[in-house]
């Protein structure tokens, strides 16, 4: 049994830490328990019966036989340490107002066989935080993550733009003729442009037959001299092929939309649009912003508006508008006609549309 050592109120245990002779048997000690044993401690509660000088361990704990009532706590801490037991560390060090893990931290470096208990404490009471290398790899991480899926939702959002504004120029241009034609009467009997290429008959034209049925839009005008060189652009952008400037129509959406008589005899005719939906805004391609749609009309029959060309207006099968779309000869009937393919595709651009938008 291990005698108490008179130390005159002082204390094994001082300010929250402890001073520990750096014995033999004390090293075997903590060498045998190691970190296990510390961690043992702290998951073990202490019960102690509070007695005049000190905390009292229960009978089950055969460390205080010969110890009297009055020992310092102190003293105890002290025996259980050599009897190779922790029970009463923490009441003891509760007792002085410490605690377990400040006792650790404060063993000298002779007695910590593991490295240091005091490193490990150290590591027990960091409070959680990210050092600089880990946030700079989290970054990174994020960056790549970033640059793989960025495009697929730029291109995901750009095939739903053009899906979404092509169904609504075809909604709303069907609208306009239906409301025309139940004011004007059937398309056959109405005053179309005698010249193809005459901008000022296309006009006449539309403001008698189009416009008043439109909501939301306005005529690009020639006439102003500040907006003259952009509707000059609007129209040599959808119709490359013509040296006549054709009047442009602009929604307030910012699409834009013009129109080319095609032949027309009295029996049958045809209006050809090019509609940009997003007018002077990049890539002003066809078949990426810039879509072709189609208005045909015979005597004694409904008129027929479609998305594409002349070339695909009486196309029934998919593989055929993949062609035309595709548009391998050149032909200028056409062009801007992969809006048919995505027509009969229900206003979708599949995975195999042959365009990157």
């Amino acid at each position: 049994m291990l005698k108490p050592e008179n130390t005159n109120n002082s204390s094994i245990l001082q300010g929250g830490g402890a001073r520990l002779s750096a014995s033999g048997e004390s090293f075997s000690l903590i060498s045998h328990c190691g970190k296990s044993v510390i961690l043992r401690a702290l998951a073990r509660r202490i019960s102690c019966k509070k007695r005049s000088f000190g905390f009292h361990p229960q009978d089950d704990i055969a460390l205080h036989r010969g110890v009297s009532q009055t020992r310092h706590c102190e003293e105890l801490c002290d025996e259980a340490i050599h009897k190779s037991t922790f029970k009463c560390v923490q009441a003891c060090i509760s007792k002085r107002k410490g605690n377990l893990f400040s006792w650790i931290a404060s063993l000298p470096l002779a007695m910590t066989p593991f490295g240091s208990f005091r490193g490990m404490t150290n590591v027990l009471k960091k409070k959680a935080a990210f050092t600089l290398a880990e946030v700079l790899i989290t970054l990174g991480i994020i960056g790549i993550i970033a640059a793989m899926t960025l495009p697929m939702l730029i291109a995901s959002y750009k095939k739903q733009e053009v899906e979404v504004r092509l169904k609504k120029f075809y909604s709303t241009f069907s609208n306009a003729l239906l409301l025309s034609v139940a004011e004007n009467g059937e398309m056959e009997y109405w005053d179309f442009p005698t010249k193809q290429n005459s901008g000022e008959q296309i006009t006449t034209f539309v403001n008698k037959y189009l416009f008043p049925y439109f909501t939301g839009i306005k005529e690009c005008s020639y006439n102003d001299s500040k907006s003259e060189g952009m509707c000059t652009q609007l129209s040599t952008l959808l119709y490359p092929s013509n040296y006549y400037r054709f009047p442009v129509y602009v929604f307030m959406d910012g699409g834009c939309f013009s129109i080319l008589p095609g032949g027309s005899n009295g029996v049958a005719g045809w209006l050809h649009l090019k509609y940009d939906i997003n007018c002077l805004g990049k890539p002003n391609e066809s078949n990426k912003d810039i879509f072709a749609f189609a208005v045909k009309y015979e005597r004694n029959k409904s008129f027929k508006f479609k998305a594409g060309g002349n070339a695909t207006f009486n196309v029934t099968t998919r593989e055929q508008l993949m062609r035309y779309c595709i548009n391998a000869e050149n032909s200028m009937h056409a062009e801007a006609s992969c809006s048919a393919l995505i027509q009969y595709d229900g206003w979708q651009i599949k995975d195999d549309y042959p365009y990157k938008l």
